[in-house]
C-alpha cells in the first residue's frame, strides 16, 4: 500500500507504481496475440539444414518407431499371431501450443458519509485473448518390415530421456496385452491364427500448464483498486497426443503414397485424432 505525507512524493510513487503494472499488463497481454512459440525452452529458428525443435520432433519419432518395434517382437516371439505381422501400425502425433491472457481492472469510488457510513461505486471491465498453435505428423509402418528392422536394433532406452513424451510410453504393453487377448481366443468364433479383430487403438496424452497473475490494489480515501480481482493472468499450456491404430493395410507404400490401413482401422483411427482435436479446442476455449 502507498502511503506518503508529501503529496508530490505520494503521486510519484503511484506513477511509478502504475507504471510497472503497465508494463506487466502488456507483456501478460501479449499472451494470446501472436503465434505461440511451440516451447519457451527450445530455440527453433532455422539454421542451416536443422531446427531446434525439428530435431526434438525427429527425436520423438525415433522414439516411437523404436517403442512399436520391440513391441511388436515382443508380441510376435510369445504368440505368433501371423495376421499381426501382415497388419499396419498408424501413428498420429499431435503438439499443440496455447496461449491466453485477461485483463480485469477494477476501481471503486469512495464518498465517506457521516456516522462512519460511505457510499461506493464501483467499475469494472474485462479482456481476454488466447491463441493456439497445432502441428500434426501422421504415418503408416508396415508390421512385417517393422518387424525385420527391430531385430537389428538396439533397446529404446537411449531414446527414453525424460518424462512425458520423452518417457516410456508403454507401448510394449499396449500391444503385448492385445495380442494376448487375442492369442487367448476366449471370445473367438474362428482360429487364433485368423485376425478376430478389426482394430486396436491407444490415445496417449500429456498436457503441462503454466499459470501466473499480478494483482497491485490501492486503497485510497476516495479511491480503491483492484481490491477483489486478478488484474493480469496468463497461461500457456503444451499438449502432445499420440494415437496409435493397430490393422489391416489396405494399400502398400510406394513412391508417392504412404501405407494406408483399411477402413475399420483408419475410422477408428480418424475418429480418435478429431476427438482430441474437439478437446483440445475446448480446453483452450476457457479462461487463464
Amino acid at each position: 500500500m502507498l502511503r506518503s505525507d508529501n503529496p508530490a512524493k505520494f503521486h510519484s510513487q503511484l506513477r511509478s507504481h502504475l507504471a510497472v503494472v503497465v508494463c506487466f499488463g502488456l507483456l501478460a497481454g501479449s499472451c494470446g496475440l501472436n503465434v505461440p512459440e511451440k516451447s519457451l525452452a527450445i530455440d527453433d529458428t532455422p539454421r542451416g539444414k536443422e531446427s531446434g525443435f525439428g530435431n526434438y520432433e525427429n527425436n520423438i519419432v525415433v522414439h516411437v518407431y523404436c517403442e512399436i518395434g520391440k513391441a511388436l517382437l515382443k508380441a510376435d516371439q510369445d504368440f505368433g499371431l501371423p495376421w499381426l505381422r501382415e497388419w499396419g501400425t498408424a501413428v498420429t502425433l499431435t503438439i499443440t501450443a496455447q496461449e491466453q491472457s485477461s485483463l480485469n481492472p477494477g476501481v471503486s469510488f469512495i464518498n465517506p458519509l457521516p456516522n462512519a457510513q460511505s457510499f461506493t461505486v464501483s467499475l469494472g471491465a474485462s479482456g481476454s485473448a488466447s491463441a493456439s498453435r497445432t502441428e500434426t505428423i501422421q504415418f503408416t509402418y508396415v508390421n512385417r518390415i517393422l518387424l525385420q528392422q527391430a531385430a537389428a536394433t538396439q533397446p529404446c532406452d537411449a531414446h527414453q530421456k525424460g518424462v512425458m513424451i520423452d518417457g516410456d510410453l508403454k507401448i510394449v504393453q499396449f500391444i503385448h496385452d492385445k495380442a494376448e487377448v487375442a492369442f487367448g481366443g476366449n471370445a473367438a468364433t474362428a482360429p487364433a491364427s485368423w485376425p478376430l479383430y478389426n482394430t486396436f487403438t491407444e490415445d496417449i496424452n500429456f498436457v503441462a500448464t503454466y499459470s501466473g497473475n499480478a494483482t497491485p490494489a490501492w486503497k485510497l480515501v476516495h479511491l480503491s483498486a483492484n481490491a477483489t480481482s486478478n488484474l493480469v493472468s496468463a497461461q500457456r499450456s503444451y499438449t502432445n497426443e499420440l494415437i496409435i491404430t493397430l490393422g489391416p493395410i489396405s494399400k502398400y507404400p510406394s513412391k508417392t503414397e504412404a501405407a494406408q490401413l483399411g477402413a475399420a482401422a483408419a475410422s477408428q483411427h480418424n475418429a480418435r485424432v478429431q476427438a482430441g482435436a474437439i478437446a483440445t479446442a475446448t480446453k483452450g476455449s476457457g479462461p487463464p
